[in-house]
């Protein structure tokens, strides 16, 4: 009888395996070989989303792909189409995929699918409101890869909250830095106003250059701090429901430097830099 238990968990078990990469691929119950689970992983994705990602090649200093072999396989990277994969403009586009024996097959490139539609209707939507952006990015949200395919319609996948569309502004660096809320305000406000709730907009403001002092645990004395690319403030307006009533004193500025905006630009200065 304890034989038989097994046996048929045994088979849950692979069946489960089978169904997690969808379309008409084959897993096998074990991997002995990265390749031959990378491609069965591209492979899924190009029957499920019509499209043909590689794996994001390892750059400044990133570890190469978590693989684990045999039985207990998993597979956790991230994948690029393949038009991009050797371009800078891949920082754009990279889908963050998670796959494993226990039938986990989760996947942002969903959002891939609709980029081109979204990308058009908020960069009209943010110009007809006179809103100038720097970085215009969408990212998917960790989601079953069976979740969406071809067949699903662009209007349908808007009204989810299964993307985001990150928005970055670049500040005017001669702006005095207690000015910021009462600059920053008026833009979020047509933001929210014009994006929510139809397109999830997290608003990023940065600088270029952020100085500030700073005290080292082995001195009293003080160091002087530039974060390239910082980010000053970060809201994401999906989250309120009450923009139209903030005043100045509910914006703080909390720098935070992004090596992410410096690789979409092709800024190789490194993140921090103290003197």
């Amino acid at each position: 009888m304890k034989l038989i238990k097994n046996l048929i968990l045994g088979l849950l078990i692979f069946f489960n395996f089978i169904g997690c990469f969808g379309g008409g691929v084959k897993l096998k119950s074990t991997y002995n070989d990265k390749n031959e689970l990378k491609n069965d992983i591209l492979n899924a994705l190009h029957t499920q989303y019509g499209i043909e990602f590689e794996v994001q090649k390892p750059q400044n200093g990133q570890v190469d792909s978590t693989f684990i072999k045999g039985k207990e396989y998993g597979f956790i990277d991230y994948l690029v189409p393949k038009e991009y994969i050797d371009l800078k403009e891949q920082w754009l586009y990279i889908y963050r995929t998670v796959c494993d024996n226990i039938g986990t097959f989760d996947t942002q490139a969903h959002v891939y699918m609709f980029e081109k539609q979204l990308r058009t209707d908020v960069d009209e939507i943010l110009t007809n409101i006179g809103i100038k952006y720097d970085i215009l990015n969408f990212r998917g949200m960790d989601r079953d890869i069976h979740k969406w395919s071809t067949r699903d319609s662009y209007d349908y996948y808007k009204t989810t909250k299964d993307y985001e569309t990150w928005i970055f502004i670049k500040l005017d660096k001669s702006t005095d830095e207690k000015d910021y809320p009462k600059v920053i305000l008026p833009m979020l406000k047509k933001i929210y106003s014009a994006l929510e709730p139809a397109y999830n907009p997290p608003v990023l403001f940065y600088v270029d250059e952020y100085e500030r002092t700073v005290y080292t645990g082995n001195t009293d004395k003080p160091m002087r701090q530039v974060l390239k690319n910082c980010i000053l403030i970060w809201i994401d307006l999906s989250k309120y429901k009450n923009i139209m009533e903030w005043t100045e004193l509910k914006i703080g500025i909390n720098p935070l430097a992004s090596k992410w905006i410096g690789y979409v630009k092709g800024d190789t200065i490194p993140m921090e830099e103290l003197e």
